[in-house]
């Protein structure tokens, strides 16, 4: 008997912490993050999180925009993520149905004004006929476009506008004398006043009040049917991180230098002033009870621009297959008109071939099957003729600039002295170059010299 009962006793030691295990769960969330300090909350999840029984590890993914995460977050490769609220209107216009939900808001943003001191810029008003520098597809983008409006202005055709890569370059720009104004964020806002830039305070107070947009969390829908748990838990070591950098503003600014560049003395200046909002409790998320420190006119924003989301896509949505047929119908009937008018000899006095004639000398000049052209089989070494004056190309024009950006960057008489030409042929566009290159160099290549034939 004692026997037996230390062989069950050594079978339950065995079988519990076994059963125990099996019934501990465990989960994997896709974060999105953008280097933003507004966004740097996400960029300091933790590596894991319990939630219950549930132990959640966090794969944290550095996407360069919101409209990147937006995209990712659709098919599916992020779960969870920031993004504009704009972006989120502008896809539910154009798409019947998306495999994503806003499950929060996130403030109002920093989105600043910066001006060059002799703007002679006041109020919006004044923006007409100015140069502005924006990064189009951006959340300042669509604010500044907003702001302009209610004051009857156009973005694209009553301000001279031009677009830029990224904030950095919009600085630069700036500074150079390029522009009269930038719209972009913190800490780039406060780089740019460093940099010799005035913010436009009243415009910047007009521009939160009758366009301020709200940032929001979005994820996958069949994330958060599939994993509430993990939603919950990125949610709640989201809260956290701004809890904690609302008591300690120089740890928000480390996190923030964890996956990006920047001066950390700029950056602690510019979270001296910035908000921490959200529209969430950590512990009320997903049933949508969330009521954190968002005003009433965030709130009424949200509520006309999801009424006007509703209106578009009622108005004139179409569905995939639609957008489908109509993507394959243009190029289909330029076909039959060339086609058409090649075959009837309707153009050049018969000089203008048919579709498919070009489609057979194209296929003879690959595979050389017809030989009919002294060229018949010389796809190949063509293409190669013309890739090695490419790279030659390159590799000549990347030592000279790379050499020459460099004296500019480093020396001040060498700037000086190019800066003026620099600035003069930097408005031609590349399709300018050819005509003036084909008259300095001509157009004269062996490969392409007409090929002596027999007889």
């Amino acid at each position: 008997m004692k026997i037996a009962s230390t062989f069950v006793a050594t079978i339950l030691a065995v079988l519990v912490p076994m059963q125990a295990h099996a019934q501990a769960k465990e989960t994997t969330v896709k974060v999105a993050e953008v280097p933003a300090l507004t966004w740097a909350a996400w960029m300091g999840l933790p590596d894991s999180a319990t939630v219950g029984d549930t132990k959640v590890s966090f794969d944290i993914s550095s996407f360069k925009s919101s409209g990147d995460v937006l995209l990712a977050v659709q098919t599916g490769q992020i779960d969870i993520g920031p993004t504009a609220f704009n972006l989120v209107a502008a896809a539910y216009a154009t798409t019947k149905s998306l495999p994503i939900r806003m499950i929060a808001g996130v403030g109002d943003g920093t989105t600043a004004v910066v001006l060059r001191p002799d703007s002679g810029i006041k109020t919006l008003q004044d923006m007409r006929g100015k140069r502005v520098g924006l990064v189009r597809g951006s959340n300042e983008f669509f604010k500044f476009e907003i702001a302009l409006g209610s004051v009857g202005i156009d973005l694209r055709n009553d301000v001279k506008l031009t677009t830029l890569s990224s904030p950095t370059d919009q600085i630069l720009a700036l500074q150079r004398g390029d522009l009269d104004a930038i719209v972009t964020y913190a800490p780039y806002a406060t780089k740019a006043v460093q940099m010799g830039g005035v913010l436009a305070d009243k415009i910047n107070a007009t521009l939160m009040r009758e366009a301020g947009v709200p940032t929001v969390i979005i994820a996958n829908e069949n994330f958060l049917k599939r994993d509430p748990t993990g939603a919950q838990a990125a949610i709640n070591a989201y809260v956290a991180n701004w809890r904690a950098f609302d008591k300690d503003r120089p740890r928000w600014v480390d996190t923030y230098l964890k996956g990006a560049s920047g001066d950390r003395g700029l950056m602690l200046d510019a979270v001296k002033t910035l908000p921490i909002q959200w529209d969430m409790n950590d512990g009320a998320m997903l049933s949508g009870e969330g009521d954190g420190p968002v005003s009433g006119a965030t709130r009424q924003r949200r509520k006309v621009m999801m009424g006007t989301v509703r209106t578009t896509r009622a108005g004139g949505a179409l569905t995939g297959w639609q957008r489908t047929a109509l993507a394959f119908a243009f190029p289909i009937v330029v076909i039959a008109v060339w086609q058409y008018v090649g075959q009837k000899n309707l153009l050049a006095h018969g000089l203008f071939p048919s579709f498919t004639t070009s489609i057979d000398a194209f296929w003879d000049f690959i595979s050389g099957s017809l030989g009919t052209s002294p060229y018949s089989g010389k796809w190949l070494s063509s293409v190669g003729a013309s890739f090695q004056r490419i790279m030659i190309g390159y590799v000549i024009g990347a030592v000279v600039g790379i050499a020459l950006g460099l004296m500019v960057g480093f020396y001040p008489k060498v700037r000086y002295a190019l800066h003026p030409t620099i600035n003069a042929i930097r408005p031609v566009s590349i399709t300018a170059w050819i005509p003036l290159a084909l008259i300095v160099l001509g157009i004269a290549a062996w490969s392409a010299r007409p090929m002596p034939t027999e007889g």
